[in-house]
């Protein structure tokens, strides 16, 4: 079982309509979050184009915050 006393986490839901609003949470997330624990971003994908999810995987920076995409 995962040890989750270490992380944090955060969790999309969207299709393609909502990508570049998505885009600027994830920013704003990523400016913003100063703790040192391990952030897990789950994005449930329920309509992205490929290119979409390497936009937004892209955006991210810091190695403490990590994407996984989530397919219903």
């Amino acid at each position: 079982m995962k040890d989750v006393s270490n992380t944090f986490s955060v969790v999309y839901a969207l299709d393609f309509n909502y990508v570049s609003f998505l885009k600027v949470s994830l920013k704003s997330l990523e400016y913003h979050y100063k703790s040192k624990k391990k952030l897990d971003i789950y994005i449930i994908d329920l309509g992205l184009f490929e290119y979409h999810k390497k936009e937004i995987v892209n955006i991210i920076k810091n190695e403490n915050i990590q994407i996984h995409w989530v397919t219903p």
